[in-house]
């Protein structure tokens, strides 16, 4: 269910056109990005740790921030496209790898409660 509200937010902050919304689009929407792909691998893969897998997100995303130095004709054919763009952006800004660090967080700690949530039930079960 976190996964399907993050994905809707993060789509929705690329055609946000209300307060802040050059911050929304060009910022904030690294924060959802970061956190939807954690949520994707936890998906597939429960039995991953949470931090490890918020960090190796947040190193793979800065990677790719990084690629966007790059002119390459291959990147600018994939940037043509929205979900080009979506997923490997289009303009370098060092300004986005707060927001990555911050997805990351928010991720970590999202699975990290939801595993808490979970033992504390089994428990229950248990007793």
């Amino acid at each position: 269910m976190v996964s399907i509200i993050v994905a809707v937010l993060g789509l929705y902050s690329k055609y946000y056109a209300g307060p802040a919304a050059a911050w929304v689009i060009k910022s904030l929407g690294g924060v959802f990005y970061v956190i939807f792909w954690c949520q994707v691998i936890h998906l597939i893969r429960p039995d991953f740790s949470p931090l490890p897998v918020s960090i190796i997100v947040v190193i793979i995303t800065c990677a790719i921030e990084f690629t966007q130095l790059s002119q390459a004709d291959t990147l600018e054919y994939i940037r043509r496209t929205f979900a080009g763009r979506a997923l490997i952006g289009h303009s370098f800004n060092p300004l986005d790898f707060p927001y990555y660090i911050a997805g990351g967080f928010i991720a970590w700690a999202l699975q990290y409660y939801n595993r808490i949530t979970n033992k504390s039930d089994e428990q229950k079960e248990i007793v």
